[in-house]
């Protein structure tokens, strides 16, 4: 009977991205989902913390995958520690966006949630070796389309300039 109710939607073309900025055509039969937490961490100068992975040259916001069994908060302090070596305190709730794009060398729709964190504790560490290149805060300034992830750029400047 839930058949009846909500029947399976037909296959349509997205558009899906790569961590350099490649676009392709997908059809949504072929997708994963995958849910990502991420945080906005700002300092006394009113910079944002960024990290930027060894695969790309753009930056985007500390935090990660959802795994099996875990929480969006329990994720997200696991995340900010193992990419960044900071202890955080989650704070409001910013923004939730969808997004297509490659994850591990597959098509996917991503749910990505954002929250502002602050700090509690820790040393910035600039890399983990392993997804992490780079960790760094960046002002206003520094912070262009060109330099961020295209679905946390808008609300990098949103949380910048509010």
């Amino acid at each position: 009977m839930a058949q009846d109710l909500f029947p399976k939607p037909t296959p349509k073309t997205v558009t899906a991205h790569d961590l350099n900025g490649n676009l392709f055509n997908v059809t949504t039969d072929k997708l994963c989902l995958r849910v990502g937490v991420y945080g906005i961490l700002v300092n006394d100068n009113n910079e944002v913390l960024l990290q930027r992975h060894p695969s790309t040259t753009l930056f985007g916001l500390p935090g990660g995958s959802v795994e099996m069994g875990e929480s969006v908060q329990e994720t997200l302090l696991r995340e900010f520690v193992e990419e960044t070596g900071l202890i955080i305190k989650i704070g409001k709730l910013l923004a939730v966006e969808n997004d297509y794009h490659t994850f591990q060398e597959k098509f996917c729709q991503s749910v990505f949630i954002f929250y502002s964190v602050s700090l509690v504790s820790g040393q910035l560490t600039g890399s983990n070796g392993e997804d992490v290149a780079e960790t760094r805060f960046m002002s206003e300034s520094e912070i262009t389309d060109k330099l961020i992830l295209p679905v946390h750029f808008p609300l990098i400047k949103k949380h910048l300039c509010p």
